[in-house]
């Protein structure tokens, strides 16, 4: 199970105050990371897999490539919480060709033998740090920059922050950043 909080940014001004931070909420932000994603997403022509309950992505970051059955789920506010099965590939390719598993099978039951298709794709540049609350360790927060596209045109451009909450952290700490 996912759960994050996911936070629009309003600007460029706000999106470097933020990446220049120690602290976050209260929380202090460990050293940040810096990673290059680029994400399709896939679907049938008749959205099977969306009417489904989920999304299909191939990802690849720093020469490897994962693939997730990503339920839709449902969202609290700034909260989301949500499904997510996911399998490292030597390469991007398609559901039948990925290793016996939780993804695979989520993907196959719902598109069957249907060609997939890349609905869009999205571009980001993540800023990530780990989040703590003294030695605890709460969520990983992401700053990214993030351009969606489908086929040659860019359709939209933004920024936003991503709070993903890890072992030790707790619902109550996502909400403590969005009200801090």
């Amino acid at each position: 199970m996912e759960i994050e909080a996911t936070f629009q940014i309003p600007d460029e001004g706000t999106f470097q105050r933020l990446q220049e931070a120690d602290t976050l909420a209260g929380f202090t932000l460990g050293a940040v990371s810096i990673t290059e994603l680029s994400d399709r997403y896939l679907d049938t022509r008749d959205g099977a897999i969306r009417a489904g309950g989920y999304a299909c992505r191939l990802r690849q970051a720093d020469g490897f490539t994962l693939a997730t059955a990503k339920g839709l789920g449902r969202a609290s506010g700034a909260i989301h919480r949500r499904e997510e099965h996911e399998v490292e590939l030597p390469e991007p390719q398609l559901p039948q060709r990925w290793p016996s598993g939780t993804a695979r099978e989520t993907i196959l039951r719902l598109c069957g033998d249907k060609e997939l298709s890349v609905l869009f794709e999205v571009k980001q540049t993540r800023h990530s740090h780990p989040l703590y609350d003294g030695d605890r360790l709460v969520a990983e927060v992401s700053l990214d920059r993030v351009c969606l596209s489908r086929g040659d045109m860019a359709s939209a451009t933004f920024l936003e922050l991503e709070a993903e909450l890890l072992a030790d952290g707790h619902e109550e700490d996502l909400e403590r950043i969005g009200t801090g």
